[in-house]
């Protein structure tokens, strides 16, 4: 995707955004509908049917939980709101438009709405691989936001195809599929999201309604987002009975197949290890010291006092992404019930996406797409500094030429080579010989191609050929 210059300033951004947000409470029931332009009521019955049908795409979206995501999303979107949130980036309304390629996760409904928001807020273009797993309502806003807005319509893309053009990339996904995003992807400017994990502590008196918001807390969207406590700290000779009572405004996930037959699985792994629990009749609690809990189960912990609540939460801030609890902790916390109801300064994993955009303004286009800065935009932002005395000094400008098909690119490196070649500029640089790039590989060309460029096979053939003339005797 090429990005297009338009004209669209931060204001025009901000008001096509809050205007979008009352779309969407038209569609849950929570705005009216009388002074809305035909295009925009066709809209709102659209998102109105993809509310009520998206359990037919996805047994984990029925209408309630996507109902529920897209309020969260409609607050995110007041106009008070939004100019306070980009109050604090100066840079949000600067020229310096890249392409940002986002990779989005499909475990919530909209999950990826954040992230589609801080590109186009901050006047990037957005490329889009949208999750399978949710494949109707992102596509909804695109198209809500180009009714409101043409200029939307030259800088958003929604692709299944490979991904190409792109300057920077924020991929969503698990620990395992961050590792081939980091393969794939670590050259360009990034932000690549892991598992992370939330927390409830506990004191053992809490009221009613505080337990009650714990319980949605832990089962909001069948407690499948990192924003959903996968485990419990309580005092030691804490009394369950008030929080499984509360839990009960769940019990109806026992019939919900996805999730009992979990249930069901984990009770009986339990069960055969002789694993102490607590069954509720649709969700286990165990002791274990894990964070990550297996779905329908919540592991819990003991403490004895607040300070050691305190040593525990700072030992795994990298992997807790909120902490649930009506004690006065000295750790970022939220109040019971709203750990799905972030904020939009409450960014996932604890990243700053805002000033990672507002980063890549300044870094001219070229330097993007070669790489050259590929982890400068995420060191200044967290204000991390590189260590002195480890890295290399020996870097020079190198040629990588892809060998399969001729493909080459002039960079730094510290790649030793005895080969050379003249480069387009009249000078002799150090040559590398790829046997593969991003312009022949099949994840991004999409095609499957032998690649034999030291003639392996030849070689292969020739050493049993005579084997194989005697087998044909």
């Amino acid at each position: 995707m090429q990005a297009l210059i338009y004209f669209m300033n931060l204001n025009e951004r901000i008001a096509a955004f809050s205007r979008m947000g009352v779309l969407i409470q038209c569609a849950t029931g929570d705005g009216i509908s009388e002074n809305l332009s035909n295009p925009e009521k066709e809209l709102v019955l659209k998102l109105k049917y993809i509310i009520e049908d998206h359990v037919n795409t996805n047994p984990w979206f029925d209408a309630f939980q996507v109902r529920y995501a897209l309020r969260a999303i409609s607050d995110m979107l007041r106009e008070d709101a939004l100019q306070e949130w980009v109050s604090h980036y100066p840079e949000a309304d600067l020229p310096g438009q890249k392409t940002i390629a986002l990779i989005m996760a499909g475990n919530l409904p909209a999950v990826g709405f954040h992230d589609f928001l801080s590109v186009l807020i901050t006047g990037h273009a957005a490329l889009i691989r949208n999750s399978s797993d949710d494949p109707r309502l992102i596509p909804w806003m695109a198209s809500c936001l180009k009714t409101i807005h043409p200029d939307f319509s030259s800088i958003i893309q929604i692709t299944n195809e490979p991904m190409h053009g792109f300057d920077a990339i924020i991929a969503t996904g698990s620990n395992n599929s961050a590792r081939y995003f980091e393969y794939y992807f670590g050259k360009y400017p990034h932000i690549i999201r892991r598992n992370m994990n939330s927390v409830a502590v506990l004191s053992g008196h809490e009221t009613p309604e505080e337990l009650e918001g714990i319980s949605d807390d832990i089962l909001l969207y069948y407690g499948r987002g990192c924003r959903s406590v996968s485990q419990l700290l309580v005092p030691r000779n804490y009394d369950f009975k008030p929080l499984i009572q509360a839990i009960q405004k769940y019990a109806h996930y026992a019939i919900h197949h996805k999730f009992f037959n979990n249930y069901e699985y984990n009770k009986a792994v339990m069960l055969v290890n002789k694993v102490p629990h607590i069954d509720t009749g649709f969700l286990l609690l165990t002791e274990n010291a894990s964070l990550n809990s297996p779905l329908a189960v919540i592991h819990y912990l003991y403490y004895d006092n607040p300070k050691e609540v305190e040593n525990y939460l700072n030992y795994n801030a990298q992997s807790i992404q909120c902490v649930s609890t009506s004690l006065p902790l000295d750790f970022p916390h939220v109040r019971p019930g709203t750990t799905q109801i972030p904020a939009l300064n409450d960014y996932a994993d604890r990243v700053d996406t805002i000033a990672f955009l507002c980063e890549l303004k300044k870094i001219p286009k070229s330097i993007c797409v070669i790489g050259i800065l590929s982890t400068f935009a995420t060191l200044k932002i967290s204000g991390e500094l590189m260590k002195k005395d480890i890295h290399p000094s020996d870097y020079r400008l190198v040629v990588f030429k892809d060998m399969s098909n001729d493909y080459a690119f002039l960079t730094r490196s510290t790649a030793k080579t005895k080969d050379t070649i003249v480069w387009e500029d009249g000078k002799e640089y150090p040559l590398v010989k790829l046997e593969i790039s991003h312009t022949s590989h099949p994840f991004f060309t999409g095609k499957v191609k032998l690649v034999d460029t030291t003639g392996r096979v030849d070689k292969f053939m020739n050493k049993y050929k005579k084997h194989y003339q005697d087998k044909q005797k």
